[in-house]
């Protein structure tokens, strides 16, 4: 909840209030808070990077990163390797992040239109 509400305060411009819901959460956690935005960073930037931390292993970044509509960097080695390109970064705007409607709901209801590939 707290992170959400700083994700909007952050899109809002309203920096005390975000760094307070953030700072919420890692005063809960034991690290230091912070008072300003660090530099060389924005707000937004500051609340994706506790959301990361702090929704690790649950499955949340690829919506995190591609609701702000930034790219998803997967420059590392790792399963996502493919091909002759194993470094890539997913764009927004990219097809690849659409996600299908399930076979079982298409059938149910005939009118339901794949998403595209």
């Amino acid at each position: 909840m707290y992170l959400n509400r700083a994700e909007a305060y952050a899109k809002k411009g309203n920096t005390t209030s975000a760094l307070a819901d953030v700072n919420v959460i890692r005063t809960r956690a034991g690290i230091p808070t912070y008072s300003s935005v660090p530099a060389g960073q924005t707000l937004l930037n500051v609340v994706l990077d506790e959301r990361r931390l702090e929704l690790a292993f649950e499955g949340q970044r690829k919506f995190d990163i591609f609701r702000n509509k930034l790219d998803m960097n997967r420059q590392y080695p790792g399963s996502h390797l493919n091909g002759s390109n194993p470094f890539y970064t997913v764009p927004y705007t990219s097809n690849r992040i659409v996600e299908y409607i399930p076979e079982q709901q298409i059938q149910i209801q005939p009118n339901l239109i794949q998403n595209p590939d």
